[in-house]
C-alpha cells in the first residue's frame, strides 16, 4: 500500500510529550518504519522488522561516523567554499544530525521519522541531515525539529544534504516547531 501524505496534513499536529517520543492526536503512533528521537543529551531509536531486515541505514550522525564512514566519505563533502557561510558554519560546528542511506531498489512501506527536540535554552543547535537514495529506491522521511518553552535565546542553523540517484524517489517533510 502507498503512504498517504494527506494524513499528516489533515491530522492533529505532531507534539513532543517531553520524553522524546511521538504522539498524534494524543496517542502513541506505530505508523513508522523507524523512529530516531534526539534531544539535548539522548538518542532513542526504534524500528520495525521491515527496516531491521533491510540494508537501509537510518541512524544518528555520531553513530554514522563510527559505523558508516564509507558511505559518508562517498557523498558528503567537508566544507565547500562555494556552499556559503551558513553551510560552512553548520559543517564546522554540527552537534546533532542523522544519516539516511537507502540502497538501490529498496522501498519501505511506511515513512521514517526523525525528531530533534531541543530542551535547553541559551545555546545553538546545528543539526546536519544527510539523505542518500540510490537508484530506483523509494523512501519517505519526516524530519521534525521541536523545542520546549525557551526562556532564553537559542540559535538553530540546520543543514540538509540530499543525494538522489537515477529514478530514486524521496518525499522529505521538514517541520520546524520551535517554541518561543
Amino acid at each position: 500500500s502507498e503512504f498517504d501524505l494527506n494524513g499528516f496534513l489533515k491530522s492533529s499536529k505532531f507534539t513532543s510529550n517531553g520524553s522524546a517520543s511521538l504522539t498524534t492526536s494524543g496517542q502513541p503512533t506505530t505508523e513508522f518504519s523507524a523512529q530516531l528521537l534526539q534531544s539535548d543529551s539522548e538518542t532513542i531509536f526504534s524500528s520495525s522488522p521491515e527496516l531491521k531486515s533491510s540494508k537501509i541505514v537510518f541512524t544518528d550522525l555520531d553513530s554514522a561516523i563510527k559505523n558508516h564512514a564509507d558511505v559518508l566519505s562517498r557523498y558528503s563533502d567537508l566544507i565547500n567554499p562555494n556552499d556559503g557561510k551558513f553551510s560552512a558554519f553548520n559543517k564546522a560546528f554540527w552537534n546533532k544530525g542523522m544519516l539516511l542511506y537507502v540502497p538501490k531498489g529498496m522501498t519501505l512501506s511506511l515513512p521514517l521519522y526523525h525528531q530533534l527536540n531541543l530542551k535547553s535554552s541559551g545555546w545553538g543547535i546545528f543539526p546536519f541531515t544527510i539523505i542518500i537514495a540510490e537508484p530506483e529506491s523509494k523512501i519517505i522521511l519526516v524530519d521534525d525539529y521541536t523545542s520546549s518553552e525557551q526562556k532564553d535565546w537559542t540559535f538553530s542553523n540546520a543543514l540538509t544534504e540530499i543525494y538522489l540517484q537515477r529514478d530514486a524517489q524521496l518525499i522529505y517533510v521538514n517541520s520546524q516547531r520551535w517554541s518561543g
